[in-house]
């Protein structure tokens, strides 16, 4: 990913970001070219990073989402009660997507601490307290620094 916030997020916490190609990234770990990436469960296991990696550090520092992407020029051309079913199958599909990612997400740890890969908790206040200079350089980007505030207590 190349966001110049999460760039300047890594390289704060004394990584050197090095964004590249998401297809680029297997051998990349592979080769050395670079020392860690960020994931989730699944890319490590279907992308098969856990053959050319060990570790894996929980930061839950970025939430993945899925959205569901509609033209508004074709929505606007279906009938009212086409609308409505399309919105409310959109709703209800947050709740089934979310279900199955944590499902999906269960087995392959499971399957991940199987094939040897060790799993570690960090200290997310320290990861915060060094990030707070990065916090406030963006805070303006992202709605100030209260809204930053009210998302890192969530």
């Amino acid at each position: 990913m190349s966001s110049p916030i999460l760039i300047e997020t890594f390289n704060t916490l004394g990584a050197q970001a090095t964004p590249m190609a998401f297809g680029e990234l297997y051998s990349a770990l592979q080769m050395g070219v670079v020392d860690g990436a960020e994931t989730d469960h699944l890319d490590l296991l279907y992308e098969k990073f856990h053959e050319v990696t060990k570790y894996v550090s929980y930061t839950n520092h970025m939430f993945l989402v899925i959205a569901l992407i509609f033209s508004k020029k074709m929505f606007d051309k279906l009938p009212q009660d086409i609308q409505a079913a399309v919105l409310k199958a959109g709703q209800a599909s947050v709740v089934a997507e979310r279900e199955a990612m944590d499902v999906l997400t269960a087995s392959a740890l499971t399957e991940l601490k199987e094939l040897g890969l060790e799993f570690y908790e960090v200290d997310k206040n320290l990861f915060r307290e060094k990030v707070e200079q990065v916090y406030r350089n963006n805070a303006a980007k992202v709605g100030g620094m209260a809204k930053i505030e009210e998302v890192i207590k969530q």
